[in-house]
């Protein structure tokens, strides 16, 4: 999950500013995204007796995904491998 998650979110996309377009025209926009992610959280809460360490791998995924979303990466190259090996070494 780390992994993967870490390299979609290195992929270079175009800002999504449209987004915030898309929720003021339909609040509900976000529920599949909402249920989606909650149901993939789950899965990996099922998947491992330490939840500490998954809260803390999942939410610098989600972080590493928003910075790329919204186009405010502050992280160099070697910060971002950092941060995933990192997170690898927790996720054990």
């Amino acid at each position: 999950y780390i992994k993967l998650s870490a390299e979609h979110a290195e992929e270079s996309k175009p800002s999504a500013s449209w987004i915030f377009s898309a929720i003021a025209e339909d609040p509900d926009f976000l529920t599949p995204i909402k249920s989606f992610r909650r149901q993939v959280f789950e899965r990996l809460k099922g998947e491992t007796p330490d939840l500490k360490a998954l809260l803390v791998c999942y939410l610098a995924i989600e972080g590493l995904r928003s910075m790329n979303l919204f186009d405010s990466d502050v992280l160099s190259v070697d910060e971002r491998r950092l941060l995933v090996s990192s997170l690898l070494e927790i996720a054990g």
